[in-house]
């Protein structure tokens, strides 16, 4: 029984004492020091001062960047308003060069269709010229036949120089087509070097017919006869000579 009350006691006081002890230092940690309040308040303060600090600069790092942002987009806005402003100048002056082109390439298409015109019109009355010199030749021909003239080679000239005639008539109407095709054509310089080219195969034909009428004139020249075959073929046969010849024919 007693083993049993002194158990009892041993235990309560094991659990006393060291509540006693912990009551003891909480006790001692429990006194105020004001040294120690006011150094930590101090810290506190700083700490707070620190952080709202750090907090400001913070958000003055983000406004600043927000404003940079800001910046920025309206920079590329701005840029962006630049650049169609541009492109739609540079359209409206690629409109306006356009118009330009086209006008000046129709004055030069107009200037270049009238001297070829020209040249059209030049060749015709060439051309109607030299058949009028050949007519005229042929009516100098009978004249030249009825004299009792060779007409062989004059025919021939004169045959050489119609044919050849003939030649030029067919090109100047192969110039007369390309000259046509000129004002519809997409390329004009193109139709225009074809014009040409035709232009100067009707000189060559035309310069050969000038050559002809001229072998024409020299045929006929050659072919008149001498004042002394013309008394010749004139002068009466002898009366003798003429009884002989109708003798042998009888």
């Amino acid at each position: 029984m007693r083993n049993k009350k002194r158990l009892g006691y041993a235990a309560v006081l094991g659990l006393a004492v060291p509540f006693l002890v912990f009551s003891m230092v909480f006790a001692e940690d429990s006194v105020t020091d004001p040294a120690a309040d006011a150094e930590l308040q101090k810290l506190e303060e700083t700490g707070r001062t620190y952080k709202e600090r750090i907090f400001e600069q913070e958000k003055r790092a983000m406004m600043a960047r927000e404003a940079q942002k800001t910046r920025l987009e309206e920079a590329r806005l701005q840029g962006q308003e630049v650049k169609e402003g541009v492109k739609e100048r540079v359209g409206e002056r690629a409109d306006k060069l356009g118009e330009v082109m086209e006008k000046t390439r129709d004055m030069r298409v107009q200037a270049m269709t009238t001297v070829m015109a020209n040249m059209v019109r030049r060749a015709e009355n060439v051309i109607a010229r030299m058949q009028n010199v050949i007519d005229r030749l042929d009516s100098r021909r009978e004249k030249l036949e009825g004299m009792g003239a060779d007409m062989d080679d004059v025919d021939a000239a004169i045959a050489k120089a119609q044919a050849l005639k003939e030649d030029a008539q067919d090109s100047l109407d192969d110039a007369k087509a390309k000259y046509a095709l000129i004002k519809d054509n997409e390329n004009p310089k193109e139709a225009a070097q074809a014009f040409i080219a035709a232009m100067r195969e009707l000189k060559k034909d035309l310069v050969a017919t000038r050559n002809a009428l001229f072998e024409v004139v020299k045929a006929m020249r050659a072919s008149i006869p001498q004042p002394k075959e013309r008394a010749e073929s004139d002068r009466p046969e002898p009366e003798g000579e003429q009884g002989q010849e109708e003798e042998s024919s009888n």
